[in-house]
């Protein structure tokens, strides 16, 4: 499963030929998006945490790691995309599209499992995205499957 990010989205792709693999991915997307577990140790995994850097010996100096904190690590350390960033943040310092939407490296640590938790609550709901299917499958049954394994399980907002 992978998703990319920007100022005002999330994306969930996924392709397959076969009908049942479709359903199957569309099922597992639409439960990971709507109703994600948002453990608090895959949080220490993939958003940051501390370790030791040398596994077997505690008294050897504490790494910041993640796998989120890493990406945006290497991302901002790419002279295009820093350029890019602080550009958007001169340009729309009013608007959303100023923040960046992996997270800044230095900003990333502050981040607290419940504000994950609460910024997920708050945005990620049906009424504040869009579904998008593409291929030659009869739209009838993806909307019904859709309904059914999210969109009832909502209020409207």
């Amino acid at each position: 499963m992978n998703a990319w990010t920007g100022s005002d989205f999330t994306s969930y792709p996924f392709a397959t030929q076969n009908m049942k693999d479709y359903f199957n991915l569309m099922s597992i997307y639409l439960d990971a998006t709507y109703f994600p577990k948002l453990d608090r140790y895959d949080f220490m995994q993939e958003g940051h945490r501390l370790e030791f850097s040398d596994a077997t010996d505690i008294n050897s100096p504490l790494e910041l790691k993640g796998v989120v904190f890493n990406e945006m690590k290497g991302v901002m350390s790419d002279p295009s995309s820093l350029f890019s960033q602080r550009m958007q943040e001169g340009l729309y310092s009013s608007t959303t599209y100023h923040h960046n939407s992996g997270g800044e490296p230095k900003s990333i640590p502050d981040l607290t499992w419940e504000q994950l938790r609460n910024f997920h609550k708050t945005h990620y709901h049906p009424s504040n995205s869009f579904t998008f299917t593409y291929g030659d499958l009869p739209l009838e049954p993806q909307l019904a499957f859709i309904n059914e394994n999210a969109l009832k399980r909502f209020d409207r907002i």
